[in-house]
């Protein structure tokens, strides 16, 4: 059960504001990231940010667990989604993510009503969930 709420629109403000936070080479609380592996950075980068945006630290770790949870998420069913045609390639290598799917794996894991541990989310289940959101959000 999240503490603090945590809509859907203040989740895809952070996704937008990650293409400059992940441009970050600095940080407050890490130092200089150059020498970490890429993942190790990116969480760093991530719990900078999050530490930046709000002031309670209870809200920071559990916003950005939040926010690394619905990634990693994705990124362990990634071959399923991309086949399924919510994943495709980007810009420089990177994958560019269907923003429905965003919205489905963001309301699984932040619905107050649903406990459900993310090991236990069947991914046809949140790809069923992803199209019937694009209906509605285009």
């Amino acid at each position: 059960m999240l503490k603090f709420p945590y809509p859907y629109e203040e989740f895809a403000q952070h996704l937008d504001a990650m293409k400059q936070v992940q441009k970050w080479e600095d940080t407050v609380l890490f130092g200089n990231l150059a020498d970490r592996n890429p993942s190790s950075a990116n969480s760093a980068r991530i719990i900078e940010y999050f530490n930046d945006t709000y002031s309670d630290a209870k809200e920071v770790i559990q916003k950005s667990n939040c926010f690394m949870q619905i990634h990693g998420y994705i990124g362990k069913h990634l071959h399923f989604f991309k086949r399924k045609g919510l994943l495709w390639p980007g810009e420089k290598g990177m994958t560019t993510i269907d923003r429905n799917l965003f919205r489905a794996v963001h309301f699984i894991f932040t619905e107050q009503k649903i406990s459900i541990k993310p090991d236990e989310v069947d991914a046809k289940k949140v790809f069923i969930l992803a199209k019937a959101f694009g209906r509605f959000f285009q």
